[in-house]
């Protein structure tokens, strides 16, 4: 399923650097990555309603919340994600895998849109659209190092 691949989670406490402070890589692969086993095992309570893929018309109506709350949740973890900072080494990867993130939550929010005004052609095409920034946002994270974020784990 590639509703949350690129979703890391909530948090306790703080999760940025102190101002002024930057990360070491290793610590941005740590943090985000708990981040995001956080945000998986909160998506794994959210289950669509119905096939993502060819859903009927009864059916998309009820797959717009789904998305709904699975793109606030992803986008919850990806400003998570951002608050970390980038590393002190390889902020090129950082910036890339942040990036392609948020492409993952536009597109998952422009599906949940279509879904929720029950526009089946536009719901197919941000669904093509959303599985190209999953696969996009899968070879960023895991170019970047991070083990869980953008994995669909």
């Amino acid at each position: 399923m590639i509703v949350g691949l690129a979703g890391c989670g909530a948090s306790k406490g703080s999760t940025a650097a102190p101002s002024g402070a930057r990360f070491s890589k290793a610590e941005v692969l740590q943090r985000g990555d708990a981040i995001c086993v956080r945000r998986q095992r909160q998506g794994r309570r959210n289950k669509p309603p119905a096939s993502l893929n060819n859903p009927s018309a009864g059916q998309l109506k009820r797959i717009g919340p789904f998305l709904q709350r699975a793109a606030a949740a992803g986008s919850n973890a990806l400003a998570k994600l951002r608050a970390l900072g980038p590393p002190k080494t390889d902020r090129e990867g950082f910036d890339i895998a942040i990036s392609t993130g948020q492409q993952f939550a536009a597109d998952e929010a422009a599906a949940a849109r279509a879904a929720m005004s029950g526009d089946l052609p536009a719901y197919n095409r941000a669904l093509t659209n959303l599985n190209g920034s999953a696969v996009a946002t899968q070879t960023a994270t895991a170019g970047f190092g991070f083990k869980h974020c953008g994995q669909g784990r």
